[in-house]
């Protein structure tokens, strides 16, 4: 397939960067711009690595789950229902992401417990930092220029309480 993902991230970086960037007044949003450029180019090196990654991660979580033994009657059944059920292999993206999001929704539930564990919340999450393929550097502008800052919307009837915040 021509052109590839790849070469169309490639070319929408390059567009903005080229023809677009020099035209954007003002250095909030051509430091917003940057960024976009910035993350389309992490995109564009690093697509092709992401579907390997979520299997690899999916059998991590799939581990970590089926070593949570649950005093919770409940998100045992639900564990025990999610592996029960095959991880999917990364050729349908769409259905990979939602088995984890499962999964995921379910190691929510199970953090308290493996928190207070032998350590293998902490090595999964470290197994998922370190592996995630798409590592981006933003670029974020120091300060918003004040035109552009949130105005306040807080009630004349409201005062600020001990931590600064408003409240009725």
């Amino acid at each position: 397939m021509r052109p590839t993902p790849t070469e169309q991230l490639a070319a929408a970086r390059r567009i903005l960067g080229d023809l677009v960037a020099p035209h954007v007044a003002g250095e909030y949003p051509a430091a917003l711009l940057a960024g976009v450029i910035d993350a389309l180019g992490v995109l564009e090196r690093g697509w092709e690595d992401v579907p390997g990654f979520l299997v690899r991660d999916t059998a991590r979580l799939r581990d970590l789950l089926a070593g949570h033994a649950s005093d919770d009657a409940e998100l045992a059944a639900d564990i025990a229902g999610f592996l029960a059920v095959p991880a999917p292999d990364a050729t349908d993206l769409r259905v990979l992401s939602a088995h984890l999001e499962r999964g995921r929704g379910l190691l929510v539930r199970a953090v308290p417990a493996l928190a207070a564990s032998d350590g293998a919340l902490h090595r999964y999450f470290d197994d998922h930092i370190r592996e995630f393929p798409l590592r981006p550097a933003p670029r974020v502008p120091a300060a918003a220029p004040k035109n552009s800052e949130p105005q306040n919307t807080a009630s004349p009837n409201t005062a600020p309480d001990a931590k600064g915040s408003r409240s009725c």
